[in-house]
């Protein structure tokens, strides 16, 4: 294997940024999907709490509620903290309920701050993908260029006195 071309792995971030993006997109539009075309419920709070890791704060909550067609459903949803602080009050949540969506359940008092959030996220990773990959494509021209004029790797020392 040659290890002079391990600079070709920059290119696995602007990648991964782009998977992000997408799968922001699909989270995007299946929230606003499961609003327009679910069916309105309302769901009881089994369990909720605020996690607090170090920097990292987020809050889960359990709902579970009956579908019209009779089946149970108890779903763990894992908030930002700013949704989580929306909801504490509650014991019971309505939502909007689409199986077949993307996103399956939107709480509705915290539907319009999760649609801004993820359009925010998306373009926060927009702009991460163009500069990624405007460093990316500056790493392969340096090294493209290093490796056309034949310029060592490494430095040599040689001793000129007799």
């Amino acid at each position: 294997m040659n290890w002079k071309k391990l600079y070709h792995l920059i290119w696995l971030l602007p990648a991964y940024l782009l998977f992000l993006g997408v799968q922001q997109t699909m989270v995007y539009f299946g929230v606003q999907h499961t609003y327009k075309n679910g069916h309105s419920y309302v769901a009881k709070v089994d369990y909720y709490r605020i996690n607090n890791l170090q920097a990292q704060t987020n809050g889960v909550v359990i709902l579970s509620f009956n579908t019209k067609e009779g089946n149970q459903i108890r779903q763990k949803l894992t908030l930002p903290v700013q949704m989580a602080e929306e909801v504490q009050d509650y014991t019971n949540i309505p939502i909007r309920y689409l199986e077949s969506s993307f996103e399956p359940i939107v709480m509705i008092p915290t539907y319009s701050f999760q649609k801004n959030m993820t359009l925010i996220d998306i373009g926060i990773i927009i702009i991460s993908v163009l500069i990624t990959v405007g460093i990316a494509l500056y790493v392969e021209r340096y090294f493209a260029k290093r490796e056309k004029e034949g310029r060592p790797d490494s430095l040599t020392a040689e001793i000129t006195d007799s």
